[in-house]
């Protein structure tokens, strides 16, 4: 009778321990997908095409939104850009990150 038990107990484990590492996956599987990075910090001076400008020699880029645009934002100096794929959006992201992006009077710190 106990080793019944047992072994309902251990399938029971190896159930859970399955679903667990396939909800695993399955996150590193969407962050994976990701393309569109966050920028902080925006000077009010810069319009979707400024950004396009300074970020594209990092790839491709889907769409750029900023905060000014959206009517919900309750700050104005920030936005979205999303990359057409993962690792030029991850490129772009690990170089502006903690460094400055613009020239002279027109530079922001990204943190």
């Amino acid at each position: 009778m106990l080793d019944t038990e047992l072994l309902i107990v251990g399938e029971s484990i190896i159930s859970n321990l399955s679903i667990l590492l396939i909800v695993i996956s399955f996150m590193i599987f969407l962050v994976l997908q990701v393309k569109t990075i966050f920028i902080d910090g925006l000077l009010p001076s810069w319009n979707e095409e400024r950004v396009r400008d300074l970020l594209k020699p990092y790839g491709k880029l889907e769409k750029v939104e900023l905060a000014r645009n959206m009517p919900s934002a309750r700050r104005k100096d920030f936005g979205f850009v999303t990359f057409d794929t993962h690792e030029a959006a991850v490129s772009c992201a690990k170089f502006i990150n903690n460094s400055e992006l613009g020239e002279g009077e027109d530079k922001v710190c990204i943190i």
